[in-house]
């Protein structure tokens, strides 16, 4: 593996890391997670706000209200 591949699965860990959601990939939802996600939806925080925040797109989380 070279040293720019590695590098950079340590930026993204410690990124996500940051971010609170305990290290889990951005787009991986638990039933938890999409329960906590669809509740903020519902009471009225904005699509686009929550998507940015969770890292993820807009499209993303429509998919967890279908």
């Amino acid at each position: 593996m070279s040293k720019g591949k590695r590098d950079r699965k340590v930026v993204t860990g410690a990124a996500m890391a940051a971010s609170g959601d305990g290290g889990r990939e951005p787009g991986r939802f638990s039933a938890r997670r999409k329960t906590e996600t669809i509740l903020r939806l519902l009471r009225g925080e904005p699509l686009d706000s929550v998507a940015r925040e969770l890292g993820v797109t807009a499209a993303t989380l429509m998919t967890l209200v279908k």
